[in-house]
């Protein structure tokens, strides 16, 4: 059920209640291209990185506890190795492995505890 629906920097927000009382925050935007290695959580929810060489990704700026952000990654690789943050629980408690160079990977991500754990699985692999 949404509570509250504004538009802020031209990006359409809606905050919602979901179970427990936790709220989450939904940005209606186009894919936010990661320069560096950090994905930085206040620009969006859905993010792209072309990776070249051996890259460690950060996260920044979660939300604080008591709210839950869900975010897509979506890495063109060239089969090189990731190291991710510590603090991702993966989905069948593996790492996932990254595709061939010039495929595209999706990773779904979703905190609810201020960035202390996230919860990833690889969504899509190899992608043309």
């Amino acid at each position: 059920m949404t509570a509250a629906l504004l538009t802020m920097r031209g990006t359409l927000m809606s905050n919602f209640k979901i179970k427990h009382g936790l709220q989450a925050k939904s940005l209606g935007q186009g894919a936010v291209s990661v320069s560096g290695t950090d994905v930085d959580l206040n620009l969006g929810t859905y993010f792209s990185k072309t990776i070249s060489g051996a890259t460690t990704l950060t996260f920044s700026n979660p939300p604080p506890s008591g709210f839950g952000q869900a975010f897509q990654l979506e890495i063109t690789g060239d089969g090189s190795a990731i190291t991710w943050p510590t603090s991702i629980d993966w989905d069948r408690a593996t790492t996932p492995p990254v595709t061939a160079s010039g495929k595209v990977d999706v990773f779904n991500f979703l905190t609810v505890d201020n960035g202390t754990s996230y919860i990833g699985k690889k969504t899509i692999e190899g992608a043309s």
